[in-house]
């Protein structure tokens, strides 16, 4: 259908151009027939008003008529074909589009700030070309066009809320934290603040204000708050009133026998009664002391009172071991018969 409908209008034009059955193809293989009849069918008048050349049929492509507007899909059809088949260069139009909206975004700045923005976007495009020749990484059109969108936005909400700032000059940390208030998406909060944070450092560094006024500023720390504050008894009416005092008892340490003792007696002692009750500590060497294990040392002492320090008196003969070892039986003597005795190690 498309390639017939190409076949007609070559026998309609005078002098049909060499690409004419090849841009058919193009637009039958990424279009609907219908759509690619219907861009083939605006063709003849581009054709008639010029030569063949590729870059004259897409300058008049480009050219709004009575039947086709500015940058019209022909437009763009006709762009991709040629380049795709090296008839042309690429025109750049992408360049073109993004210098249009910066150029747009700096005619919406109000005129007092208008003059320092377009400056700006300049030092923009100035620091891009020395990242591209130096081989970093350049700023992307999007990036300068957030740049410049944040700057604009500052300035018409200063114009509209702080009529006395009539510059950049005049602009302090509070008008920046308020017109950050004013926006409600954090990430779109933060895409600003990073903005102005450029502009103003470029600003600074050219002499057209003296301090940074978002220098301090945090996305999500610094913005002021807005609400009505609670009086005092308004917030003790809803906390239900100051709240009781409690006091932290410590119940993972067993008392002490006695009031100088700061550690807890031996295991399984069995002089104490109760918890809370306070009773002398026998000898190590009684004969009602408690039954030592062999491997365990009992706590060092830590005051005169809580421990007393005796000598174990054992029988002739017998050699005896420190605190912690049972008294080793007599040559001809069974364990068991011999008495069971500890003394502590001497100071």
């Amino acid at each position: 259908m498309v390639d017939n409908c190409a076949a007609r209008l070559a026998g309609t034009l005078g002098d049909p151009p060499g690409w004419l059955s090849g841009f058919a193809g193009y637009l039958a293989a990424r279009l609907s027939p219908t759509r690619a009849v219907a861009l083939l069918h605006q063709l003849p008048a581009v054709l008639a008003s010029g030569s063949n050349a590729p870059a004259a049929v897409l300058a008049a492509a480009r050219t709004p008529g009575p039947d086709r507007p500015a940058a019209s899909a022909l437009a763009r059809a006709l762009e991709a074909f040629f380049t795709s088949s090296r008839l042309m260069l690429p025109a750049g139009t992408a360049a073109q589009a993004a210098q249009a909206r910066r150029s747009r975004r700096i005619a919406e700045t109000p005129a007092a700030f208008r003059a320092a923005a377009a400056a700006f976007d300049d030092a923009q495009l100035q620091a891009r070309d020395r990242a591209r020749r130096a081989g970093t990484r350049p700023r992307a059109d999007r990036t300068l066009e957030i740049n410049l969108t944040a700057v604009r936005d500052l300035a018409r909400y200063l114009t509209e809320s702080r009529p006395a700032v009539t510059g950049w000059e005049l602009v302090t940390s509070s008008d920046v934290e308020a017109f950050l208030a004013t926006t409600a998406s954090p990430a779109s909060r933060a895409r600003q603040l990073h903005a102005l944070h450029v502009f103003f450092r470029w600003a600074r560094s050219h002499r057209i204000i003296l301090t940074d006024p978002a220098r301090g500023l945090r996305p999500s720390s610094n913005i002021a708050f807005h609400g009505r504050l609670l009086s005092a008894a308004e917030q003790r009416s809803c906390s239900g009133g100051p709240p009781a005092r409690k006091t932290c008892t410590r119940t993972n340490q067993p008392p002490a026998c006695s009031a100088c003792c700061t550690v807890p007696p031996p295991p399984n002692c069995g002089s104490c009664a109760s918890p809370t009750s306070t009773c002398p500590v026998r000898p190590s060497g009684s004969a009602a002391g408690p039954t030592r294990s062999r491997w365990t040392r009992p706590p060092a002492p830590r005051c005169a009172a809580a421990w007393t320090i005796t000598t174990a008196t054992t029988a002739a003969g017998t050699r005896t071991c420190w605190s912690t070892r049972k008294a080793r039986p007599p040559p001809g003597q069974s364990r068991s018969a011999t008495s069971k005795s500890c003394s502590p190690r001497p100071p």
